[in-house]
């Protein structure tokens, strides 16, 4: 009795294992029909990537492909980017159930996003960024549970965002930039727990922020940028503590968002060409660790903070095209860190102070042109040693022009154009001597001023790479140097 018992016993696992034999089989089968599909669907495969692709060769083996440990003929891994592939997305990835990743970026697929994809239970990592991809982003991609991250910038996608990608739990990122999605941000984004990653810039959204997003606390990028947002950026936001970049430049908000001064860990903050009003809070000075500031093309007014002269770390500070008033705080130019200072088209008033340059060495745009800036440039401008591009045109400048230019070896623009600067004598020229230094100027603009007597024939010793020389307006005499 008991020996017909073990060979019963025996007899059952023998039929079990042909069982689960039998089906890996069939899946392993059906994972190499399923990539021989999406093969058919390659019209063009210059570097031969698919060659290897063919049933001499198990499909473990094939380019691009990789294979689970536990099942090790199972298919977790589609990644094939940057193979120029032309042709569209096969539906029958949907049969890979094991699947883990695709990653088909810098392509030329075209075609839709397959529907079918949104049963791949097991998917993690979805990339099918710079490609031709049209239609919508399927909604079934919320039934992907364990989805992580999504990635389809830089295609022709529309229609809307599907609010139902609240689902995806564990998703980290959403980068569908660069497409021509419509209509507004689901408020349902804000309930994701885990997002870090939000990039949904250059699209044609429309409305305005969901107050929500303020929940998503480890949301470390936020883009919005370039397309049709309006009214105010919701106090919500300043939860955000996690944050490091916000990017919501080129729509219409309007009113500047005090709140987001809360968020200390932000790197950058570019709210540029919308039409915020009010003042500059002076609570940016909280940003300790800010780099970029950029507010140009707004309805700004009032002055510049001087608070912002503590932001230590700041390497671009620009507020140009607003209506500020007032004088440019002297502790602005105390930033060691600052690279680039963009304050043009303003109304900007008082003199630059005479030791200004002593503090920022590594300064390489100084933009201040069209304002109301008046006294003499100070000679120590030449201790900003990096100074490439310097824009002093359209004030009221006056004395003479620094031969301390001459030290800046790095100009490629000097523009001091409308102003009143004068040059009455002989050695008042010498500035032109000096500036034969400047092996990389390109553009010298100095027309509209007082500059009178004879044009030095050291101007033939200007650089090799000067595109333009304005002297127009000028009482200027005498000969034109050969």
């Amino acid at each position: 009795m008991e020996l017909c018992y073990h060979l019963l016993t025996i007899h059952i696992l023998f039929c079990l294992s042909s069982i689960t034999l039998a089906a890996n089989l069939f899946n392993s089968k059906t994972d190499a029909s399923a990539l021989l599909s999406f093969k058919s669907h390659i019209s063009s495969d210059p570097f031969g990537v698919l060659s290897s692709w063919n049933e001499s060769v198990h499909h473990c083996q094939w380019q691009g492909i990789l294979c689970g440990k536990r099942h090790p003929d199972r298919v977790t891994a589609l990644l094939l980017d940057s193979k120029q592939f032309t042709g569209s997305i096969s539906p029958s990835l949907a049969n890979l159930t094991f699947l883990q990743r695709i990653s088909l970026s810098d392509n030329q697929f075209h075609g839709i996003i397959p529907v079918e994809i949104g049963y791949l239970n097991r998917l993690r990592f979805l990339n099918l960024s710079m490609n031709f991809i049209e239609g919508i982003i399927p909604s079934t991609l919320g039934n992907c549970s364990n989805l992580q991250v999504i990635a389809l910038r830089y295609n022709n996608l529309g229609g809307t965002i599907p609010p139902n990608l609240v689902q995806c739990k564990r998703l980290q990122a959403i980068d569908a930039g660069y497409n021509f999605l419509t209509g507004g941000i689901p408020p349902e984004l804000g309930h994701i727990p885990q997002l870090r990653f939000l990039a949904l810039h250059v699209n044609n959204l429309t409305g305005s922020i969901p107050s929500t997003l303020g929940n998503l606390s480890s949301l470390m990028i936020l883009g919005l940028h370039q397309n049709n947002f309006e009214g105010h950026i919701p106090d919500s936001l300043s939860n955000l503590t996690s944050l490091l970049e916000f990017f919501v430049n080129q729509n219409s908000f309007s009113g500047f968002p005090p709140a987001l001064s809360n968020l200390n860990n932000l790197l950058e903050l570019t709210l540029h060409q919308n039409r915020l009003s009010g003042t500059i809070p002076s609570s940016l000075g909280n940003l300790n660790n800010i780099q970029i500031i950029s507010l140009y093309e707004n309805k700004l007014s009032g002055f510049i903070p001087a608070a912002i002269g503590k932001l230590h770390n700041l390497w671009a500070f620009d507020i140009s095209e607003n209506n500020i008033s007032g004088e440019i705080p002297h502790s602005l130019f105390n930033i060691s860190t600052m690279f680039n200072l963009g304050l043009f088209f303003n109304r900007l008033e008082g003199t630059l102070p005479f030791h200004f340059s002593d503090g920022c060495p590594n300064l390489q745009y100084l933009l201040i042109y069209g304002n109301q800036l008046t006294g003499q440039i100070p000679a120590s401008i030449s201790n900003c040693s990096a100074l490439t591009y310097l824009g002093l045109d359209s004030n009221s400048f006056s004395g003479t022009i620094p031969a301390s230019f001459g030290f800046l070896e790095n100009l490629r623009l000097v523009s001091v154009a409308s102003n009143k600067l004068e040059a009455k004598r002989s050695q008042d020229w010498i500035f032109l001597d000096a500036m034969a230094n400047c092996t990389s100027l390109q553009f010298l603009e100095l027309d509209n001023n007082k500059l009178e007597g004879t044009l030095s024939s050291s101007i033939g010793n200007l650089s090799t790479s000067l595109r333009k020389i304005s002297l127009s307006s000028n009482p200027i005499s005498g000969n034109i140097p050969i």
